[in-house]
């Protein structure tokens, strides 16, 4: 049997000797226990009681529904081991604790009395209005309200679909507070899956936020994103991207210095970029002053630059140069399907008959096959008059 001392104090010192006395022929046993020379409300009780004495010390052994009584916190099990000397009791049988507001069961445990502390084995878990921690090994601090994880953790909080894999953590139950260490990953588990990793993540539950922090990874659909931190607020669904963002999905890359995500039941819809914000694509880049992409089931939509008449975004290509106080690029499978621009527009196309064609207007609306122009349409708004004029013909 494994060994551990706590090293503060003695759970039942020699004249708890006259007690056991007492109560050892009882059918229903109990034992106070004295801590420092004070009586401390915390009490086991149980059917059967047997005092045996060994190399080590006195063991007192409780069997048949035990009950550990400590202040607010109770403990069932079908048996406890106390050793005298080590001033540690070893339970086991299924393992339930109930404290305030929290529950943890377990194969077996441990308890320190001096120390109140409690180390759970094989099958943990601890949970907190929905919120479970579980694990083969996790330590519950009575007096700090907290619990350790010092090997592989796995939270989960069921209502809003989050689940998060660690190497460890520590969790203080009174705040909701808690950081996650060892690569965890946090996976959002809705209507398309969206999966972050990162060197931290803390988990502020009370304030219904999580951060992480160190090499960011976000994976949704086709789309992987990298930052130094990933702000989720759960509530609101939305996340936001700070330290270098890049978002990366096929032959586009969007980079600024902010990120805001937007979500739908988990399901990632929109994203705006702020400051300096830059598209590059596989042949041209394009700078604004704002750009949002949108997303359909965890695919890329569409993407959306935005400028203003004294700076307008500008579309460079091997083949194609366009210009406008907003240009907005339509998707489907990767692809661009239409690239459409308002404000003041301008653009230079090469179709697939190799006809350059010059548009200039109010609006115009470009349609693509394999890479090239099939199709425009181009708005000029004059003395309250709308043109339009096509310049390539309909395939």
């Amino acid at each position: 049997m494994s060994s551990r001392s706590s090293g503060q104090g003695s759970w039942v010192r020699g004249r708890s000797d006259r007690f056991r006395e007492m109560l050892s022929g009882l059918l229903s046993c109990c034992l106070v226990l004295l801590l420092s020379d004070v009586v401390v409300a915390a009490e086991i009780t149980a059917n059967k009681m047997a005092i045996l004495n060994t190399e080590q010390g006195k063991v007192t052994v409780f069997e048949d529904g035990v009950s550990i009584v400590d202040g607010e916190t109770r403990i069932a099990a079908s048996r406890v081991e106390f050793h005298d000397a080590e001033n540690r009791a070893v339970i086991s049988g299924g393992v339930s604790i109930v404290m305030p507001g929290s529950q943890a069961t377990a194969d077996s445990a441990e308890y320190l009395p001096g120390s109140r502390k409690t180390y759970l084995y094989r099958n943990v878990t601890v949970s907190r209005e929905g919120f479970v921690i579980s694990g083969q090994s996790l330590v519950l601090d009575n007096a700090l309200d907290q619990v350790l994880a010092e090997t592989d953790v796995h939270v989960t909080d069921a209502g809003r679909g989050v689940e998060i894999w660690g190497g460890a953590g520590v969790f203080d139950l009174s705040s909701e507070d808690g950081t996650i260490y060892g690569s965890p990953r946090l996976v959002l588990q809705r209507a398309s899956a969206m999966t972050v990793t990162g060197d931290e993540m803390r988990v502020h539950r009370g304030r219904r936020e999580a951060r992480t922090l160190g090499h960011v990874r976000v994976v949704t659909g086709d789309a992987v994103l990298t930052c130094d931190t990933l702000d989720y607020f759960i509530d609101e669904d939305s996340a936001r991207a700070q330290g270098r963002p890049v978002l990366k999905q096929g032959e586009n890359t969007v980079s600024g210095e902010m990120m805001m995500f937007h979500l739908e039941e988990g399901d990632l819809k929109r994203i705006n970029v702020a400051g300096s914000p830059k598209l590059v694509q596989q042949d041209g880049e394009l700078a604004g002053r704002q750009v949002e992409i949108r997303f359909d089931k965890g695919k890329l939509a569409a993407i959306e630059v935005i400028g203003d008449s004294a700076n307008q975004p500008e579309l460079k290509q091997e083949r194609n140069k366009a210009r406008g106080d907003c240009i907005a690029f339509r998707f489907e499978k990767g692809e661009v399907q239409e690239i459409s621009m308002t404000g003041k527009t301008r653009g230079s196309y090469l179709t697939q008959d190799n006809d350059r064609v010059e548009v200039e207007g109010r609006e115009s609306s470009v349609r693509f096959r394999d890479g090239k122009p099939v199709l425009m349409t181009v708005a000029v708004v004059t003395d309250g008059k709308l043109f339009h004029r096509i310049g390539a013909k309909k395939p």
